[in-house]
């Protein structure tokens, strides 16, 4: 059962009324938290990195996927594609322009857990 109540809901004297009945009458100790998931043991790591040959699109195969799952180029968050196994990513124009070698790392944007980098070279 979920209860949301909020006083902008019941502006009037009738339904303010209503509102106090369900309050007086709710058994507040049968509510409980439900059941989080537990946090995996295993950190968070890049199994496989595939880089098209062109250097656009960048696949990459996470030890675990769920839909919080971003890939972060350099400082930079690309907009991610997360698939049933993998997670997809297009480098920004700009980028494949830079020298040098960058750094790319998958992150969960929900608890901020980071993987290591992998350092990606220019092709």
């Amino acid at each position: 059962m979920e209860l949301f109540i909020d006083a902008l809901q019941f502006g009037d004297v009738g339904n303010g009324l209503v509102a106090i009945s369900i309050i007086d009458r709710m058994v507040w100790r049968s509510i409980v938290p439900g059941q989080t998931e537990a946090r995996s043991a295993e950190p968070l790591s890049i199994v496989k990195f595939e880089q098209a040959a062109a250097g656009e699109t960048i696949r990459i195969i996470p030890n675990r996927i769920n839909r919080n799952l971003l890939i972060v180029l350099d400082r930079s968050e690309l907009p991610t594609v997360v698939g049933d196994d993998a997670l997809t990513a297009r480098r920004p124009a700009s980028n494949k322009m830079a020298t040098g070698g960058h750094t790319i790392r998958i992150v969960d944007g929900v608890t901020g857990e980071a993987s290591q980098p992998v350092i990606l070279e220019k092709r």
